[in-house]
């Protein structure tokens, strides 16, 4: 799916998508939000269906 810049902001404002904290005004740009990764990232396994 990609969203406009507006419609990122309206999915945000009703809750469909979350992002926290919540991105600067100028961290958006026509298609895309800039994210700020912290120096730790947590690493999903797939799980096994056994």
């Amino acid at each position: 799916m990609i969203l406009t810049d507006r419609e990122i902001k309206n999915s945000l404002a009703s809750g469909l998508i979350d992002i926290s904290p919540t991105p600067a005004p100028e961290s958006y740009s026509s298609t895309s939000v800039d994210l700020t990764l912290a120096p730790i990232i947590r690493v999903f396994k797939p799980q096994t269906v056994a």
